[in-house]
């Protein structure tokens, strides 16, 4: 299972479909009169960090991707993934260690190691500056997890959370927090099926609840973020691998449908919306502007950046990601990002080298809008 699992995980990242973002669809829902295509947003720039560890006993740090991430009194915590274990990438392993970054000091420190089996690819989010992580795939049991574990900064400790008992195991679903509730949705279940239901949690009782599913493409790796109390999820990819182009926002009741992330309107808006769709991105949150960056389309990792302007539904390119990280591998696939003072952060994934060659990464990087 495990085996068939990694060719499969690694056969996802080249299994996209062609991106037809130049072709006009007459049958698109998302109209508008909006014929300015001037780029407005704040390019910002990139800024290279101190390289994430890797908690293993290996010499040399491999990285990590399928992490995880979520931030607390302007601290971020980094956990589990899954790293080579050589250079060549033939063996590798689960992670269960955990870290905390001090932006201020540019500095990482290890703590309390999630309590359960390394897992890739899990939800996670955050309620009363506790931070949830459950499900995800782990690499030693080669099973799909439907577990969930809470974390205190406070304390240092985890606590059992249960299990979502409406299904067997969730990854690479998309996460949120609203209202003191979390919410996981889309992903993949344990059958290898690709999903559109959303669950609630309460963490109040621990307890489960299926809300509105969520009305697009049943879809993986799509990219999550919330503003002024009302969650977004975009892109990421349908069964097959193909390219998801709907865009939803949910303000914890009712989902509502946003333009779609191509090149699909007969305003020219949507004109240069050449390179948005993707799966296995990350994104994050500044001021009214969501980012998302890094991850893989048309079978190619996706080095552009883009901002969404919440306010009016419309989207900008940025500056690129860089090329190269840390370790001269650049192009990352599967990372995670989060926001601490209005910047933005992203870490880790796979990275692809020449002749498509896939390696762990171990690099960080900071955006700076200003």
């Amino acid at each position: 299972m495990k085996k068939a699992f990694i060719q499969n995980f690694f056969a996802t990242l080249i299994i996209v479909s062609i991106f037809s973002a130049c072709s006009k669809d007459s049958n698109s829902t998302n109209t508008t009169t909006n014929n300015d295509t001037t780029n407005i947003a704040t390019q910002g720039s990139w800024v290279a960090k101190a390289t994430m560890p890797t908690g293993t006993s290996s010499a040399v740090n491999y990285g990590r991707t399928g992490s995880f991430s979520f931030v607390i009194d302007e601290y971020a915590y980094i956990g589990s993934g899954y790293t080579s274990l050589n250079a060549t990438n033939t063996q590798s392993t689960d992670l269960t260690d955990f870290w905390k970054y001090n932006p201020s000091t540019n500095t990482w420190t290890q703590i309390s190691s999630i309590p359960s089996n390394g897992r890739i690819y899990p939800y996670t989010f955050t309620i009363n500056n506790l931070g949830f992580v459950g499900g995800g795939y782990s690499f030693q049991t080669g099973t799909t997890l439907n577990d969930l574990y809470s974390y205190d900064p406070s304390n240092n400790t985890w606590t059992d959370r249960g299990k979502n008992t409406n299904i067997v195991g969730l990854y690479k679903s998309f996460s949120f927090a609203l209202n003191n509730y979390g919410y996981v949705g889309g992903g993949i279940n344990a059958d290898g099926i690709y999903q559109n239901t959303v669950y609630k949690f309460s963490p109040s009782n621990n307890s489960w609840t299926i809300v509105n599913s969520f009305p697009g493409d049943k879809k993986a790796n799509a990219v999550s973020f919330v503003n002024n109390n009302k969650a977004y999820v975009v892109g990421g990819e349908k069964g097959g691998g193909d390219l998801s182009y709907d865009f939803y926002s949910f303000n914890g009741t009712d989902w509502s449908e946003l333009r779609l992330i191509k090149n699909a309107d007969s305003a020219s808006f949507d004109d240069k919306y050449t390179s948005i769709a993707r799966s296995n991105a990350s994104g994050f949150t500044i001021n009214n502007w969501a980012y998302i960056v890094g991850g893989e389309a048309s079978g190619v990792a996706n080095t552009s950046t883009w901002s969404y302007d919440i306010t009016n539904d419309l989207w900008y390119s940025n500056t690129a990601f860089p090329m190269n990280d840390n370790s001269n591998i650049g192009k990352l696939i599967g990372g995670t990002g989060f926001t601490i003072n209005n910047k933005g952060y992203f870490l880790t994934g796979i990275a692809t080298g020449t002749s498509n060659t896939y390696t762990s990464s171990s690099n960080f990087y900071e955006f700076d809008v200003n």
